[in-house]
């Protein structure tokens, strides 16, 4: 129980330092997305960086045994 939660914690925090951490995800037609992978769970953590206004949008954690991609959309408009 709330193992979930702290490896989301985990990606949180390692975004707050390093808010590129994770490698593009390029099957979206938004611009800049990254993905972290929780390592345990197998999940994945989609995100937006604003450099500009220096904030991470955590946009989608999706269950990766799921299969498929989430539907993203952009935190910005």
């Amino acid at each position: 129980p709330g193992l979930v939660a702290r490896e989301f914690e985990r990606c949180v925090g390692l975004l707050a330092i390093v808010p590129d951490a994770g490698p593009r995800f390029r099957r979206t037609l938004i611009p800049g997305v990254r993905r972290l992978v929780m390592k345990r769970t197998r999940h994945l953590v989609y995100y937006l960086h604003d450099q500009a206004n220096e904030i991470v949008y955590v946009i989608a954690v999706w269950g990766a045994p799921k299969g498929g991609d989430p539907s993203l959309n952009d935190p910005r408009r």
